[in-house]
């Protein structure tokens, strides 16, 4: 997961995110790695993938560490606009990294 989320930082998410899916198939049962992988469907305006991988978190973890209905009525406020990985601002890194640090912190 780490090299996805320093390329998603660094500005390349197109080539982060299969780093951040193959984090998920490596660990199925880490609820971390989904949560990251969710959050940056989001952050790149790909809420229906965000919805699809948090949907599944939610069924894997049931009594999960996050919110996930929560961030399900977000996803529903959110536009369904579509944008290239590659146009992520700033702030959208920013928020991303502070998350899957967060995550991570989870995962010890």
């Amino acid at each position: 997961m780490g090299a996805g989320v320093t390329l998603v930082v660094q500005g390349d998410a197109k080539q982060g995110e299969p780093y951040l899916k193959k984090a998920v198939e490596l660990s199925p049962s880490r609820e971390s790695t989904l949560m990251v992988l969710g959050i940056f469907y989001y952050e790149a305006g790909h809420i229906s993938e965000a919805r699809e991988v948090l949907n599944r978190c939610s069924e894997q973890f049931p009594k999960g560490s996050v919110d996930v209905a929560g961030i399900g009525a977000t996803l529903d406020a959110a536009s369904a606009t579509i944008t290239p990985f590659a146009k992520l601002s700033p702030r959208a890194r920013q928020e991303f990294y502070e998350l899957a640090l967060k995550f991570a912190e989870q995962d010890r």
